[in-house]
């Protein structure tokens, strides 16, 4: 007789640890000695025989298998086999038969051919063909051998749906009898088994099975909603009738659970969705088993709808070490308070806006470096309002240069008043700049950092743009002050110096300062020579 077999994902070395208790337990049984397993060791075998994924057919006579008998007997009793699957069981007696240290396929070969063991014959017969979930029915039947001979004081096992739940001895004719309580399991039909497990020598398990018809009432559930889209942050109302008494609910939404109980077939349930997030969502309604009324669930699509607003920003250039201003506009306005995330670099605001305009006062420390950085504006969320955020890159004028072009002004005005007493009638290249000079390059120094005047190639790149300062605001009566950057003032300039050449070397003393000033990159020796060539072209001597 064949035996069916799955191996699954059955290893070599699982196969080995099997085989190796094999062959232990079965020298333990032939020097007549108990099986040294006990109740966990048991239960490791079973699992074991469970996790190689071994099938057997339940219609498979078992082979010398006394001895896997006596140890459930001796280590569990009846009571402790109640509730066991019954698969298992035979599992564990087919990988406790007693072979040699084989390959998978030798056992296989072996279980097949080996006819140690002598066949028996079981039968089942119900006394009802159905019945009612939770009621009780008889079983009984017969166990014989192959000449009819009945078997006497044998263990017979009942399983319903596979779990063992009741046990029998048989009679001096190998009979057995046995009351059944039908659990509680919703389905049409079921089958009830009879398993003999032998705790004899030399005899051959053997099974029976019946069907029984389950009868139960199937519960009616009936649910209702205040609508299937909801604003965020309003409440949703779930009410509806449940047949079969009071019933407990279990509602399911968004990863919530939540628990109901019907009272004379009515339910209702009120579900905050400000717990929730705007999204699709799925509700679901279980209702558990009642006795004879089965379980039922429903599930409904809801909506949480939330507002998503907009932001627009403004203020694009910010002055590091002075406070200046950022505007935010929200769309579409917003009743209530909203709070606001604002981060700019190292500075981190927390600000709670109640109008749909809002201007933020920000200093920004003097630390932060001149250029270009980003703008970041969060609204967390508050039902129904959702959280958003928004972004914008903002220009960063460090203080640092604004102390320079306001140090340089002093010395602007000098030059002015020298030009004045002259009347213009001096060129550029006879401006008398030796006083000047030194006025703004005293002026330039005291805001920079000590550290960064310490390097001789950026003090010679602000002489340079001293002196070329001086001799254009010489030349064209325009001061320096009222708050312009270089930037600014060389195109004030530009449209009273005649000479192209002064314009290029001013513009290119400009750039060379920011980024000796400003850049992380220290200036070399080519950028101070290219210094004085600018400044050569702004005085040409």
């Amino acid at each position: 007789m064949l035996i069916n077999s799955t191996l699954g994902n059955l290893t070599k070395a699982k196969l080995a640890s099997i085989i190796g208790f094999i062959n232990a337990s079965r020298t333990a049984y032939s020097n007549g000695q108990a099986p040294p397993l006990n109740t966990n060791e048991l239960s490791t075998l079973i699992n074991l025989a469970s996790s190689s994924h071994l099938t057997i057919p339940y219609n498979v006579p078992l082979i010398n298998t006394s001895m896997i008998g006596e140890l459930i007997l001796n280590s569990t009793g009846v009571q402790g086999l109640l509730g066991h699957s019954a698969g298992l069981l035979l599992a564990a007696q087919y990988m406790t038969t007693a072979l040699g240290n084989s390959t998978l396929s030798q056992l296989i070969s072996k279980l097949a051919s080996s006819s140690s063991a002598m066949n028996t014959t079981l039968t089942i017969n119900l006394t009802s063909g159905s019945a009612a979930v939770g009621s009780t029915i008889t079983a009984y039947g017969r166990l014989t051998l192959p000449n009819g001979t009945g078997l006497e004081g044998q263990l017979i096992l009942v399983t319903v749906n596979g779990r063992v739940i009741a046990s029998a001895v048989t009679n001096s004719t190998g009979f057995y009898t046995v009351n059944i309580t039908l659990p509680y399991i919703y389905v049409n039909e079921t089958s009830v088994k009879a398993l003999f497990i032998p705790v004899n020598k030399g005899l051959a398990g053997s099974t029976a099975e019946a069907t029984v018809r389950l009868l139960f009432n199937e519960t009616r559930l009936v649910i209702h909603v205040n609508g299937t889209v909801v604003k965020w942050g309003d409440y949703l109302l779930i009410w509806g009738n449940v047949t079969g008494g009071d019933r407990a609910i279990i509602v399911r939404v968004g990863g919530l659970s939540l628990n109901a109980t019907s009272i004379n077939g009515r339910f209702n349930l009120t579900i905050p969705t400000s717990v929730l997030r705007p999204s699709n969502i799925t509700l679901l309604i279980y209702v558990k088993p009642n006795l004879t009324y089965s379980p039922a669930e429903r599930a409904l699509n809801i909506t949480v709808v939330g507002v998503r607003p907009s932001i627009r920003l403004s203020g694009t250039v910010l002055l590091a070490g002075l406070t200046s201003t950022i505007r935010i506009s929200i769309e579409p306005p917003i009743k209530g308070n909203l709070t606001l995330l604002v981060n700019l670099g190292p500075l981190d605001r927390t600000v709670v806006a109640n109008s749909p305009t809002v201007t933020i006062p920000i200093r920004l420390p003097l630390t932060l470096g001149m250029g270009f950085t980003t703008l970041n504006v969060t609204i967390t969320p508050n039902p129904p309002i959702e959280g958003v955020a928004a972004t914008v890159r903002v220009l960063v004028v460090n203080l640092a240069q604004l102390a320079i072009l306001a140090a340089l002004a002093p010395a602007a005005l000098v030059a002015v008043r020298l030009t004045r007493e002259v009347r213009h009638r001096a060129p550029v290249t006879q401006t008398p700049v030796a006083v000047t000079v030194e006025a703004v390059v005293k002026s330039l120094r005291q805001p920079i950092p000590s550290a960064r005047l310490s390097d001789p190639r950026v003090k010679a790149i602000l002489d340079s743009l001293a002196k070329a300062i001086t001799a254009v605001g010489a030349a064209t009566g325009i001061a320096f002050g009222g708050g312009l950057t270089f930037r600014e003032y060389l195109a004030l300039v530009s449209g009273r110096l005649t000479d192209g050449e002064v314009v290029k070397g001013l513009n290119g003393l400009i750039a060379l300062a920011e980024e000796a000033l400003y850049s992380p990159r220290l200036p070399t020796d080519s950028d101070v020579d290219a210094a004085l060539s600018y400044l050569a072209m702004v005085i040409r001597r």
